[in-house]
Order: structure tokens, then C-alpha cells, then sequence
């Protein structure tokens, strides 16, 4: 493994160490169009299918305390080859979910979930559930152990809101969410998003709709059943990125993409201060950081305040583990975009 590469970020002339890049590894599955997850009581990064050239059913963990990758043992039949599904982690149960997806030939609509070794496949119960579907964004609401879905590419794009609820082994059910007011983000695919559990609200960025890139930021409060456009300032247009929230700081972390002012990859880290409703420009300058990027996987480390980003369309910088250690301090290298968009 290559020594850890580390630049370090300051803020207007502070002395102290902010926040900075770190190559874990530079070994292990090359992916792209996967999905990630964080498993905090194992400090394990895992990611699941995606492709290396064909599709991949496999399942790998990185561990975080010894630095290396494994295949995880999936002691049953696990679920299909896939890319561009969603994923999401259950800390109380310690569980995997993952929804939908794509072989290259079929969309799925089938929802399973990984815990001791072993896969178990969800029809979700009697009734209705989301059509098959992939380039859609997940969360998972831990205090009523639900996983919330949004749009997507089912033939058409889609602008469906859905909550998937676990009640037990048995037991579990689909329901599609309408919007009170009927106010709602245009139908999408390949955005990005975060669950803020202190507000009970999903955040949706960017991606793109019927007139192209978007650089929309969305939030749905799930207590008031209202979807809010609440910026459209910061990060430019872009999809393909990825996004994590970060509970200590109130913020929203987004990492690369397809897009901006030259509709290429992006390098850039963003983020946005629920509290001031404010973007930063974090690390667009750091050069021992990842290269541009988009098609990776990402998730949020809460015991050490990072983000993990794995893979990519680029096959040289397609096995790459980089954590992004931001600490629980809010002074951070930055460049400030106020939102400029906040609907009557």
C-alpha cells in the first residue's frame, strides 16, 4: 500500500491542522457505478456490486484498522449483479439495504438486506411499491427504521417519493409519499443524497431532469410531508456526485460529479451549512487529493468525522480508498455562496 498522502487545509492564516486528503489505499476492487456504506461498529467501508468492465454481484469491506480489503462472506444466495442501485446502513441493526438497480439488460425493484453473513430478500408486503428503477437516491431513517427513495430511472425519469418501512423479518411494507402542497422536485436521475436525522429531512442535489443538469438543492421534511427548494447557488450543475451528512457540523458534504462550467469531472468538495443555509468551497485547490472524478461511491464515518470515497469511470483511479478528515471544528478553508433561492 502507498504511504497516506496528506495536504493540509488552513483558514486565514490559523495555525492548527483543519482538515485534509488521505490515500488509505491504492489497492483493491476497481468499481464504478457502485454503492457504499459505512459500517461504524466494525469500522469497515463496504461496497457492494457496480462494474469493472460487466456487473458484479460481489460485496467487499475495507477495514479501517488494518488497512486492507476482503470479500465479505455471504453465506447464501446473495442478491443479483447490479450497478446504479442505492444503498443505505441501519446502525441499530446492523444491516445493509440495498433497492433496484441495473444488470445492464433488466431494472430491478427488489429490496435486500445484508446482516450476519447473510442476504434476505424484501418483497415489501402486500400492496404498493416503487417500479423498477435505477439512478435513484436512498437515505435510511434510523429513529422509524425506514428507508426513503426518490426518482430515479424506471423507462422514464421519475420524481416519486417512497418509504420503505422495517418492522421485522416478516414484516414490512411500501408507501408512496405525496407532498401536502404538491410542490415537488422535477422528475430526475444520478443526483445525490444526505438524511439530516436532527430535522427528520432528506436533501436531494443536483442530478438531471427533462431540461438537463441540475443545481438544485431539495429538502423534504418528512413531519410536515413538504418538499422546500432551498438553493440553487454553490456547487454548478452537475450529477454523478456524491453526497453525506455530516451530524456535528449541520451540514450536507458533496463530492464530484459530472458537470460544471466545462460539463467534465468534477474534483471539487462542498458543503452546506443547513444553519446559515450557506455553501463553502472546501477543498477545490488541494492538489494531493483526488483527482476529478464522478460513477464513485461515498460514505460518512461519524466516529471520525470523515468522508470515504471509492472508485470511479477512470480505471487508473478506479481502486483508490481517499478519506476526507474534517474533525469536529467548523473553521475549514472556505469560500462562502450564499443561497439566493428560497421560494414564498
Amino acid at each position: 500500500m502507498a504511504s497516506p498522502l496528506q495536504r493540509l487545509c488552513f483558514l486565514n492564516g490559523l495555525t492548527s491542522v483543519l482538515a485534509f486528503w488521505v490515500l488509505v489505499n491504492d489497492t483493491g476492487p476497481e468499481r464504478s457505478g457502485h454503492v457504499a456504506a459505512w459500517d461504524a461498529g466494525g469500522q469497515q467501508f463496504l461496497i457492494h456490486g457496480g462494474s469493472d468492465t460487466e456487473f458484479r454481484p460481489d460485496l467487499w469491506a475495507y477495514d479501517a484498522e488494518t488497512g486492507t480489503w476482503d470479500l465479505a462472506p455471504q453465506l447464501n444466495s446473495a442478491a443479483l449483479k447490479r450497478g446504479e442501485h442505492v444503498a443505505v446502513w441501519d446502525p441499530r441493526e446492523l444491516a445493509l439495504w440495498i433497492h433496484g438497480g441495473f444488470d445492464g439488460v433488466t431494472l430491478f425493484n427488489d429490496v435486500w438486506r445484508y446482516s450476519d453473513n447473510r442476504w434476505i430478500h424484501f418483497a415489501g408486503g402486500p400492496g404498493e411499491a416503487p417500479t423498477a428503477r435505477s439512478s435513484h437516491v436512498a437515505v435510511w431513517d434510523t429513529a422509524q427504521s425506514a428507508m426513503w427513495l426518490h426518482g430515479g430511472l424506471g423507462g422514464d425519469l421519475q420524481d416519486d417519493l417512497w418509504k420503505f418501512s422495517y418492522r421485522s423479518l416478516s414484516s414490512s411494507s411500501w408507501v408512496q409519499i405525496h407532498p401536502i402542497d404538491n410542490r415537488l422536485p422535477s422528475a430526475r436521475a444520478h443526483h445525490a443524497a444526505a438524511w439530516d436525522e436532527i430535522n427528520s429531512a432528506m436533501w436531494v442535489h443536483g442530478g438531471y431532469d427533462s431540461q438537463g443538469l441540475s443545481n438544485e438543492l431539495w429538502a423534504f421534511d418528512t413531519k410536515a410531508s413538504t418538499w422546500s427548494l432551498v438553493s440553487q447557488s454553490g456547487p454548478g450543475l452537475r450529477a454523478y456526485h456524491v453526497a453525506a451528512w455530516d451530524h456535528t457540523n449541520q451540514a450536507i458534504w458533496l463530492h464530484g460529479g459530472l458537470g460544471g462550467l466545462n460539463g467534465l469531472a468534477q474534483r471539487e468538495l462542498w458543503r452546506f451549512n443547513i444553519l446559515s443555509h450557506s455553501w463553502d468551497l472546501i477543498a477545490n485547490q488541494i492538489q494531493d487529493g483526488p483527482v476529478a472524478r464522478y460513477y464513485h461511491a461515498a460514505a460518512w464515518d461519524v466516529t471520525s468525522a470523515s468522508l470515504w470515497i471509492h472508485g470511479t469511470c477512470f480505471q487508473a483511479e478506479a481502486v483508490g480508498v481517499w478519506s476526507f478528515k474534517v474533525g469536529y471544528s467548523e473553521a475549514t478553508a472556505h469560500e462562502t455562496y450564499p443561497n439566493v433561492t428560497q421560494p414564498a
